[in-house]
């Protein structure tokens, strides 16, 4: 390896990335900057990450026999190349992506201090964020303005929902997703549904774990802030010297004691493992575990104030209530509205809601000389939502203590194969079944409910992905 001024540049890391963009294999290069990789024949890509370089991406395509070195220069943070997959499904260059994607790489999101994901998304145009209320109040993603169901989610390219959700989005688990393990963040803004499915008509969002490899490292990250605010983060990765086995995991904490009106506690609490195993060359497997755990105090709905406060004619500005008639309003006083259109959110103390979420993923990948290669994908996600409420708070409150359970179940199975007719078509088809089971629970006054409901579906596609003028013309 070479830097700009080309001195040689030692202890880089060398990775193989896989057509979902994860890690194939690893290498890390010698003091003098060199190092071997066996591939088998066919087209590679190559990144090689070292320091303060800039990554470097390289495509390498190789015939039967054939030996080849390879001499690598690393440029300047300034000029970064990114890899993307959620665009076409295989990994590519950011830059040559022919739609609209926004990267979020490990180092921006660092160097941004943000450790929750809807915060994170607000770094890329065209996403829009709501949050009513505080710290893990429930928040909406909107892509270029479209519903929330339509952007969907996947974490290591398949999908990331909620089948308690109405939609069968990952709407319920945003507010519980914190930053702890990831390569970086892929966001596709415009229709994305022909490879991702109808909940992708506004965009895509694909949450890449970091694989680890490499020597041995960790961190271990501490914050504290208003509101009785408390964030820790802790990371382990690495594997083999031969890159034949990487890993990595981590843990993440954030606690809220008082919140924006000292009664909004919040804890919440996510662990993740990934671990990948290549027995040979053009052969993987992959396996790794999310698991998430929130609870928080809720507060009742901010609300419009009775009509006659209201103007009759015109736009009606936001203006909440004085928070001395709020406090009027919760000691069941009579209140003085003045000029307020609006009261904002009302403690509530009885109000509480508790989830917990696993998403386990299980990955086979296999390359059969140059030109074929196929892969088997198990996923299973379980969510679980509890709501508890009872007579406590000042807004249409229930006369007795309420409880509300939901829980979805999702397994899902894919297989998928590619072949690179040429120089210029890459062909790709696959197949998917997903089940999905909901069940709901209601307790109110002594009486109990259920419900169940389930669902299977089966789905195809077929893609011819072609190449022309260097791969600067791509058609689908």
């Amino acid at each position: 390896m070479l830097d700009p001024s080309g001195q040689s540049v030692a202890h880089a890391l060398v990775e193989v990335l896989s057509r979902d963009g994860s890690l194939r294999r690893t290498t890390s290069s010698d003091e003098q900057g060199r190092f071997s990789l066996l591939l088998r024949p066919g087209r590679h890509l190559l990144r090689v990450r070292s320091g303060a370089f800039a990554p470097s991406l390289t495509v390498l395509t190789l015939t039967p026999g054939e030996e080849r070195t390879l001499e690598v220069g690393l440029q300047l943070a300034a000029l970064d190349e990114q890899v993307v997959v959620v665009a076409s499904g295989a990994p590519q260059e950011a830059a040559r992506s022919a739609k609209s994607v926004t990267v979020l790489d490990r180092a921006r999101l660092e160097a941004q201090g943000e450790f929750t994901l809807v915060d994170a998304l607000q770094l890329a145009p065209s996403m829009r964020i709501a949050r009513l209320g505080g710290p893990g109040a429930f928040t909406t993603v909107k892509t270029r303005g479209l519903r929330d169901q339509d952007t969907a989610f996947l974490v290591d390219g398949l999908p990331f929902h909620d089948a308690s959700a109405l939609e069968g989005d990952a709407t319920p688990l945003l507010e519980d997703f914190l930053l702890l393990n990831l390569d970086r963040i892929e966001i596709l803004r415009g229709s994305g549904s022909s490879l991702h499915g109808s909940n992708a008509m506004a965009g895509v969002v694909n949450l890449v774990s970091d694989d680890g490899g490499g020597d041995l490292r960790g961190l271990v990250e501490v914050q504290g802030g208003g509101l009785g605010l408390a964030h820790g983060r802790t990371r382990i990765a690495g594997g083999s010297h031969d890159g034949a086995f990487s890993f990595s995991a981590a843990a993440a904490h954030l606690n809220v004691s008082d919140g924006v009106d000292g009664n909004d506690a919040l804890r919440k609490t996510l662990l993740q493992g990934v671990a990948s195993w290549s027995p040979g060359p053009g052969r993987r497997l992959r396996g790794s575990l999310l698991f998430g755990d929130t609870f928080s105090l809720l507060n009742d709905s901010s609300f419009a104030v009775p009509e006659e406060n209201l103007p009759v004619t015109g736009v009606v500005e936001a203006r909440p209530l004085d928070e001395s008639q709020v406090e009027r309003l919760l000691a069941g006083q009579q209140l003085d509205f003045g000029t307020a259109t609006f009261v904002p959110d009302l403690d509530d103390p009885d109000n509480q809601r508790a989830s917990r979420f696993l998403n386990g993923i299980l990955q086979w990948e296999h390359r059969l000389g140059g030109r074929f290669g196929y892969s088997l994908s198990y996923s299973f996600l379980g969510s679980g939502r509890q709501f508890r409420d009872g007579p406590g708070g000042k807004r249409f409150e229930p006369d007795s203590n309420t409880l509300s359970d939901l829980d979805g179940r999702i397994h899902l199975l894919r297989a998928q194969a590619d072949y690179r007719l040429g120089a210029r078509h890459s062909l790709s088809a696959g197949y998917e079944f997903q089940r999905e089971t909901f069940i709901s629970t209601d307790t109110a006054a002594g009486v109990f409910a259920r419900s169940e409901a389930s669902q299977d579906a089966h789905s195809f596609f077929v893609q011819d992905q072609m190449h022309f003028f260097e791969e600067r013309l791509q058609i689908s």
